[in-house]
């Protein structure tokens, strides 16, 4: 009796379509007039290098700021949190993708 079930689950399961990938937003332009789909992983990557840069702007303006360079310090404010909450966010995403790593870890399978 399990071999036939197993039949039936294996037969539903042949029925089934793929799931299509998600991809983010950005598409680059090939040389050859094409677009090719940016992966997430280079999403990630240009977020992460994004925040890197604000970190190292934000230091510069603190660093101005201190030798009074700046005529605005309410600037450098804005840009330091404008900073925090970047880091925030990428600090959230990555504690995302490790809970559904895992999750999918944990999943048994059969």
């Amino acid at each position: 009796m399990k071999i036939d079930a197993l039949a039936s689950e294996l037969r539903m399961l042949q029925g089934m379509k793929p799931i299509t990938p998600v991809v983010p937003k950005g598409i680059q332009e090939t040389g050859d007039g094409g677009a090719q789909k940016a992966s997430f992983g280079d999403f990630l990557s240009q977020q992460l290098s994004q925040m890197n840069q604000m970190g190292l702007d934000v230091d510069k303006k603190i660093s101005d700021t201190i030798q009074g360079k700046v005529d605005n310090p309410h600037e450098t404010q804005i840009a330091i949190q404008q900073a925090d909450i970047s880091f925030k966010l990428m600090l959230n995403i990555k504690d995302q993708i490790e809970q559904a790593y895992q999750t999918i870890m944990r999943t048994s399978i059969g």
